[in-house]
């Protein structure tokens, strides 16, 4: 009798929360939990070697958040227009939003709202996604999840409008932080995390790095950009050379200005992550 494909096998499976691959697959390829990623692997692992360059099945993501390792102060900074993280995380023992029930996203709502409004030096107001919109400034409304509206859902907003935490888009929890300078952005949106983490653990996987339900999130699930003021002309073979160089990407940003973004998450630290951006922005700065 012939052994059953990978994808005919996993077809029949479902994983211990009662997730199938036609559920993953009719969400346009997005896992529940991390037990999708190992129970689908044959149907997960395209898009994940498409969306991360450094994956590699038998490496483990590595891991590291102390940023104070990166010296950016002797950075000539002063073309440095912003800087923006956003952090996701999915919850040990909840499937991801599109799968949950009512009543799961209602519980981790209430846990979330009572983790968030107890953050140390971070007065705020937790609001229902309608309310939020109205007083999100751009650039954190920006990263709003897509379709984020309804019951079991809501948005941390910090008192400075510099924060906001969305909870129940796509992931359980997306925190978006902006400041004057990466390290400040990136280590505020760690600080969030761990506050949240009083209630919750975070689902990891040891090749994956945190779990998110886009496959393209995993790893450091952690996007790090930065606004930099630059010549009106650049070379035109710029975004290649950083790309190659750093693992960044490079996109106008209006008259004057251009945004630098992270494009390397599973294979890279966090520290890795922060190095990279800068290095890019002040290899522009001598331009």
């Amino acid at each position: 009798e012939r052994a059953p494909e990978p994808d005919e096998g996993a077809a029949k499976t479902s994983t211990a929360s009662g997730v199938t691959l036609a559920d993953c697959e009719a969400l346009g390829m997005r896992a529940a939990d991390a037990s999708c990623y190992e129970l689908f692997h044959s149907a997960f692992e395209p898009l994940i070697v498409d969306a991360h360059p450094l994956y590699t099945s038998d490496a483990a993501h590595p891991v590291d958040q102390d940023l104070s390792q990166v010296a950016t102060s002797t950075a000539d900074s002063s073309r440095w227009i912003s800087a923006t993280a956003v952090a996701s995380r999915l919850f040990q023992g909840y499937r991801a939003p599109a799968f949950a029930s009512a009543e799961e996203l209602s519980e981790i709502d209430a846990m979330a709202r009572d983790s968030l409004s107890r953050l140390e030096g971070v007065p705020g107001t937790y609001l229902s996604p309608d309310t939020a919109a109205e007083y999100l400034p751009p650039a954190l409304a920006a990263h709003t999840p897509a379709g984020f509206s309804g019951a079991g859902r809501g948005v941390f907003l910090a008192e400075d409008s510099s924060l906001a935490a969305f909870v129940n888009g796509e992931d359980h929890i997306k925190v978006v932080v902006t400041a004057a300078r990466p390290e400040d952005a990136m280590n505020r949106a760690l600080d969030t995390l761990r506050g949240v983490q009083e209630c919750f653990s975070f689902q990891f996987h040891e090749a994956l790095g945190f779990v998110t339900s886009n496959p393209a999130g995993l790893g450091t699930a952690m996007d790090v950009s930065m606004e930099v003021a630059v010549p009106s002309e650049l070379p035109e073979d710029l975004a290649d050379l950083l790309l190659e160089k750093y693992g960044v990407s490079i996109v106008p940003a209006g008259v004057g200005a251009v945004t630098i973004a992270s494009e390397y998450r599973v294979g890279v630290t966090e520290v890795q992550a922060l190095v990279a951006i800068v290095s890019a922005a002040m290899e522009l700065e001598v331009l």
